[in-house]
């Protein structure tokens, strides 16, 4: 969670560490013990998955996908080119190095000719935590790029966002982890703490 002006905030609840042991506790329920729910990546957000999969497992990462679906696919791709999922995986993409065609992305997404207004950029209620889009767009500035959405974030987000030390310490970090699978928590904190080192 998240704790947004003295509120403590779920980004997603159903991916919380909290309804992951409920989920673990009915599966289980279910299976006589015989199954659980389990997180291999509760100690990390979205944008270090993505560092992870592509930079320890890349042969894997080509399938990431992470669409919403509001509109039809593109050309057979995965992706809707549409929605803010997209618009998101991109930016994560440029800011790990990572070029987003290797997962069927279009970085025009990010550099585009027309601006389109992403949730990101609203004023009001945001459908999502904010802080891996600061990290990412934040990142793109200091290395110098330029977009139009570089300068809505420069207008819009810049003064809002947290210190560089706090997305520093908040994603090269990691978060505690109860879901872990059994047997398996000491290699996978092993890995995850190795890359984002």
């Amino acid at each position: 969670y998240l704790v947004r002006k003295g509120w403590r905030t779920f980004i997603s609840y159903d991916q919380t560490s909290g309804w992951t042991s409920q989920q673990s506790n009915m599966v289980r329920v279910m299976t006589d013990g015989r199954c659980g729910v389990y997180s291999v990546l509760e100690q990390i957000d979205e944008i270090n998955v993505l560092y992870l999969l592509h930079h320890r497992y890349p042969e894997m990462g080509k399938f990431q996908f992470s669409c919403m679906g509001k509109k039809p696919l593109v050309n057979g791709s995965n992706w809707c080119y549409n929605c803010d999922k997209c618009f998101r995986m991109t930016a994560f993409s440029l800011a790990c190095n990572i070029n987003p065609r290797l997962i069927g992305l279009d970085p025009a997404l990010f550099y585009p000719k027309k601006v389109q207004n992403w949730a990101y950029f609203d004023q009001g209620e945001r459908d999502y935590a904010d802080w891996d889009m600061d990290f990412a767009v934040y990142t793109l500035y200091k290395r110098g790029k330029k977009s139009p959405y570089i300068d809505m974030f420069l207008k819009k987000r810049i003064k809002e966002i947290p210190s560089k030390k706090e997305l520093l310490d908040y994603f090269l970090n990691l978060r505690p982890a109860k879901n872990l699978p059994p047997g398996l928590e000491k290699k996978i904190t092993s890995i995850i703490s190795g890359e984002l080192a």
